[in-house]
């Protein structure tokens, strides 16, 4: 127990250490989030309302309008369809199915919100048992904007950067690239306790980087983005191992110098977030209509919405599906890179 703690610490006062990591981690975070909040703090949006049309059923469009967040628009069937086409409305209702022209948040609430109309109905309790006339969103909760998407994407970003931390160390580690891989090669220790303890460590310093960032948001800036949910924080540390799962697997790609490694952590890491929303959410509806199976995979896309259906739309199905997806996808990256640095050796000594 003393070995692994004293690994732990040693590991904690090289980063605490190294002030290039800390800028980049802590201070270069919060410096962007100051921009994008001061870019958009003061664009106040109007509170969510989705047009919508119900085709000839009376008692379904009387509970839709207790729901203050749909606009009923009393159309025939023909109009709805030249509305629709027009994007004057989001969707069509018909009994427990929806006509919609594109994918987006409104129309994830209109399916969610006809997905569980149908299931009530579906119920042997009467109709009249529950509470439509209770607001779908409460107001007080409602303070989240579109451009919140992009706080969410730098949340993900940042957990993602535990990358740079295992980078640099297997890097050290490795025999052909440092003199210390070198004097580790012939030791006695073993490289896989090294990469645990190292691997630990950093899951726990880039964990806590990154909920600083989610505090400095919530209490200094006021965003107000994040609810009390323990959910936030196994996102936070399922980003930050899948972090390190790719910072691993970059680092073992032979024949390029750690600068290269750098720059392709840093492009892969942007890369994810920009997929995800961050630099445009027209660029994520693209992607999720376009490239599917990409999204599928993109470990910042489905750490960003589920940050957003969590704090915003409190939608927790399919949640811990998400996080056992990650955690398989960083367990496969991992396996060959650390067959890799446990095996590497240095040939003329």
């Amino acid at each position: 127990m003393g070995r692994i703690r004293r690994n732990f610490m040693i590991s904690i006062k090289n980063v605490v250490n190294d002030r290039v990591a800390l800028f980049w981690t802590i201070l270069f975070p919060m410096l962007l989030t100051l921009v994008f909040h001061f870019a958009f703090g003061d664009m106040e949006e109007e509170r969510i309302k989705i047009p919508i049309a119900i085709e000839e059923n009376e008692e379904l469009k009387r509970n839709f309008q207790s729901m203050k967040i749909f606009d009923i628009q009393d159309l025939a069937k023909e109009k709805a369809e030249e509305a629709l086409e027009n994007d004057d409305i989001l969707g069509i209702v018909n009994g427990d199915k929806i006509i919609i022209k594109s994918n987006g948040l409104e129309q994830n609430i209109l399916y969610h919100a006809v997905n569980t109309y149908g299931k009530i109905r579906g119920s042997a309790l009467p109709i009249e048992d529950f509470e439509f006339e209770r607001p779908f969103i409460k107001a007080e909760d409602n303070k989240i904007q579109d451009f919140d998407l992009v706080f969410y994407t730098l949340i993900v970003m940042l957990s993602l950067y535990s990358a740079f931390f295992i980078n640099d160390f297997s890097n050290v580690i490795q025999p052909n690239r440092s003199v210390l891989g070198q004097r580790i090669s012939i030791s006695p220790a073993k490289k896989s306790e090294l990469i645990l303890y190292s691997s630990f460590t950093y899951l726990a310093l880039n964990t806590v980087a990154t909920l600083i960032l989610m505090g400095f948001l919530q209490f200094v800036l006021k965003r107000e983005i994040f609810v009390m949910d323990y959910r936030n924080l196994l996102l936070v540390l399922c980003g930050s191992f899948y972090g390190i799962a790719l910072g691993m697997a970059i680092s073992v790609i032979p024949k390029i110098s750690s600068s290269v490694q750098t720059g392709l952590t840093v492009f892969a890491i942007l890369f994810f977030t920009a997929l995800s929303g961050m630099q445009n959410a027209d660029l994520k509806i693209l992607a999720d209509e376009k490239l599917p199976w990409l999204q599928s995979i993109n470990p910042a896309n489905i750490l960003t919405e589920n940050y957003y259906r969590i704090n915003q739309l409190q939608i927790f199905d399919g949640f811990f599906q998400s996080i056992v997806k990650n955690i398989l996808t960083a367990i496969v990256l991992m396996i060959v890179p650390i067959i890799v640095l446990r095996r590497s050796k240095y040939e003329s000594i």
